[in-house]
């Protein structure tokens, strides 16, 4: 009994950390680089009407929509399921890390034993963070892609695509499985990793973090992920769009357009939807309409307008899916400009 209070203390800073850590997009000073830098937009930007700053951040079309309600009930769903360990990668990646280890020591022999491997210096620490950086991306926009390309994982992913309005928050309108299937396929490739490295060093090669979180993580979050799901408008230009995914890109990802159906998977990066056909440019065009629709671009009636209705309605579509109905919209014939 006397330990009770000090479990509860411990239960919530996890589920604190969990949901406004450094590893959460709703950390404190993630928003607060949002704000920051979204300032400096409106301050250099024209302005088409006498809206104040704060009008203009948090325009009442959005953050009065009960879209979002949704979405934050969402983002507590996946805190308190995070907090059980529902979303933990690590069997998966420990099945991975001993396969790969057992076939490379098949094909090249057993590694040679480090007695006192030498500790990592931070540039080969940076390098090897630079290098899961760019993995955990690429397994990241597989993911993402065959949460759309398969019939049945469709529906999970759908309630985050059923969002009617992009705010920083809508990030965690995912449901519960759709999570876990993205968490596991990064797992894949976490374990693969840490098999080479094992291979290569002896030892699992240290990351450059700040509490559990990789610095190329941080910066993204502190820098760019929050505008990716808000209503405001960053394109990099067709050059760098080739490379890094704009906000604007993943923007053009959400609209009911036909013409943006399936595309812009890829997260910090977007030469993964230049290689395999899926890019989309952000040029001009802005979207007028985020949610579901039919492959002609007509909208469809909201599906998940409760919590309740995102966590069930996935399953009724599944079932949809299995007696042979197509629910996803058909890819619309690509090209990279928007």
């Amino acid at each position: 009994m006397a330990d009770e209070p000090a479990t509860l203390l411990t239960t919530a800073q996890a589920l604190g950390n969990d949901l406004v850590g450094l590893g959460s997009r709703m950390s404190p000073l993630y928003l607060l680089t949002f704000t920051v830098f979204s300032l400096v937009l409106f301050t250099v930007r024209p302005r088409d009407s006498d809206r104040s700053f704060l009008q203009w951040l948090l325009p009442a079309s959005i953050y009065r929509n009960t879209s979002l309600i949704v979405d934050a009930q969402l983002f507590l769903t996946a805190g308190l399921l995070g907090l059980a360990g529902v979303f933990s990668p690590v069997l998966i990646s420990a099945i991975c890390f001993e396969a790969l280890s057992w076939v490379l020591s098949s094909a090249l022999g057993p590694a040679a034993v480090v007695q006192e491997p030498v500790a990592a210096s931070t540039v080969a620490m940076l390098a090897a963070t630079f290098v899961f950086t760019i993995g955990t991306d690429f397994s990241l926009y597989w993911a993402h892609r065959l949460a759309h390309d398969i019939p049945v994982l469709w529906p999970f992913h759908e309630v985050h695509h059923s969002a009617e309005v992009l705010a920083p928050i809508t990030v965690s309108r995912q449901h519960p499985f759709d999570l876990f299937i993205s968490t596991s396929i990064v797992g894949i490739f976490v374990g693969l990793f840490g098999a080479v490295c094992m291979r290569l060093f002896g030892e699992a090669m240290p990351l450059l973090t700040v509490t559990k979180v990789q610095v190329f993580t941080i910066a993204f979050y502190a820098l760019h992920a929050n505008f990716r799901h808000s209503h405001i408008w960053i394109s990099y230009g067709p050059t760098a769009e080739h490379v890094f995914m704009s906000p604007a890109q993943h923007q053009l990802h959400h609209s009911i357009l036909p013409k943006h159906h399936h595309a812009n998977f890829g997260s910090m990066l977007s030469v993964w939807d230049w290689l395999f056909g899926t890019l989309c440019l952000a040029g001009d065009e802005r979207p007028l309409d985020f949610g579901l629709a039919t492959a002609d671009g007509r909208r469809i009636a909201p599906l998940h307008p409760t919590w309740k209705d995102a966590m069930l309605v996935p399953f009724m579509r599944v079932g949809q899916t299995l007696a042979g109905e197509d629910l996803y919209p058909a890819p619309a014939a690509k090209t990279e400009d928007a």
